[in-house]
């Protein structure tokens, strides 16, 4: 499985699905309240 990953070039690290998850997760909850604001004040 690791041989698989090195060749596909996949790591699999606490940065990666730590960090990166998370930032995009705020960066949805943003947008989304970004929009219901937005769609409120119409």
């Amino acid at each position: 499985m690791k041989e698989f990953l090195k060749r596909k070039k996949i790591e699999i690290s606490l940065k990666r699905y730590g960090i990166d998850a998370l930032s995009a997760m705020a960066q949805g909850l943003f947008c989304s309240l970004l929009i219901g604001t937005i769609l409120n004040t119409i």
